[in-house]
């Protein structure tokens, strides 16, 4: 499990530097990609909502408001309507970002299983959360979404170490 672990780690660390060296690229490569979405709107949402779930599961906080505002640009382009624009954009990004956050709960649950018990061990509020969980799992995670005690993005990995069962975190995203 530690192989994994490191492995996990160094692909995060790696992404990281290469967005870093790479920024113009990058910014050239997504204008490229919104340009062509304008023609290519069904495959381009495909795409987008496949980068949605690894924005989330990378815990890259500012991507998906880039992205977010580049696929409005190109959904008001194909679409010619604000609304419809709107809403398809708002459907792509939510989809793109459930399912990173269901897929970041299970590596949570177990990836970093350890990890975050050692953290309930060192704090007590993680212990309180997790003791919680096992018997109102809906309500607790319901409501911890709704604070701003824990970053979103955070609270996926972090409910992966609790006892709520995989149903009940699921709907309290949605």
């Amino acid at each position: 499990m530690i192989g994994c672990k490191v492995m996990v780690a160094i692909m995060l660390v790696t992404i990281i530097v290469l967005g870093i060296v790479f920024a113009e690229e990058i910014d050239t490569g997504l204008n490229a990609f919104f340009d062509w979405m304008k023609y290519n709107a069904f495959v381009g949402s495909l795409i987008l909502i496949a980068i949605f779930v690894i924005v989330s599961v990378l815990l890259l906080p500012a991507v998906p408001m880039i992205l977010t505002l580049g696929a409005g640009y190109a959904y008001l382009q194909v679409y010619k309507n604000t609304g419809l624009a709107l809403f398809v954009g708002t459907l792509v990004m939510y989809i793109g970002m459930l399912l990173g956050s269901m897929l970041s709960f299970l590596m949570g649950k177990y990836v970093f299983r350890s990890s975050v018990e050692r953290l309930s061990r060192k704090y007590k509020i993680f212990a309180a959360i997790d003791r919680a969980t096992e018997t109102e799992g809906f309500k607790v995670c319901t409501l911890l979404r709704l604070t701003p005690l824990f970053p979103y993005a955070i609270l996926n990995y972090l409910m992966g170490g609790t006892k709520i069962s995989f149903k009940h975190y699921m709907f309290s995203g949605i």
